[in-house]
């Protein structure tokens, strides 16, 4: 009985020895369980995060191309303004380079007109001048060689309609004086 009641005890003893691990081992094995689940859990929180990052990365990717789409547009356009306006100055350019040889041309031929206007004018005055000559020495001649005082008074009185015509201030003391 000593040698089974020393078993007893001895197995009483070591149940309860082999309790206390199995008790310790459940423990363990119930935080190693919820340590898994917490890191699974972390695992997929993270691989989430990544997948709405890559998601928002795309969207910003999509965006940014779209908005350098829209600018590439943009900057089209604006060159094609660009490129019309320039085209408008140079053909601008073209019309008042035109117009000022124009100008140039009209003050170049009113300057001969009025060169030619004072000739003719400085020349028909010369000529009415010598025609009024002419027409003295005329009545002069037919009184002094015919006495034809009447034909005298006839070519004075044509040389006065003929300055009367004209009627100009330079002329107004020979009419006086016809």
């Amino acid at each position: 009985m000593n040698t089974h009641a020393s078993d007893q005890s001895a197995a009483a003893v070591q149940q309860p020895s082999a309790a206390a691990p199995s008790d310790s081992l459940r423990r363990q094995r119930h935080w190693l369980m919820v340590l898994a689940f917490m890191f699974l859990g972390v695992i997929i929180a993270f691989i989430t995060h990544l997948w709405l990052e890559h998601q928002e990365t795309v969207r910003l990717r999509e965006e940014l191309a779209r908005r350098l789409q829209a600018g590439d547009t943009v900057s089209a356009e604006v060159k094609g303004l660009v490129k019309s306006m320039q085209d408008t100055v140079l053909d601008l350019q073209g019309r008042t380079a035109a117009l000022e040889t124009r100008q140039s041309e009209a003050r170049d031929r009113y300057t001969t007109l009025q060169q030619m206007y004072q000739e003719l004018s400085g020349s028909r005055d010369d000529r009415i001048l010598t025609d009024m000559e002419q027409i003295l020495l005329t009545a002069n001649q037919q009184l002094q060689l015919s006495g034809n005082v009447h034909g005298a008074l006839i070519t004075l009185e044509n040389a006065d309609k003929l300055l009367t015509r004209e009627d100009k201030p330079q002329f107004i003391g020979i009419r006086r004086a016809l």
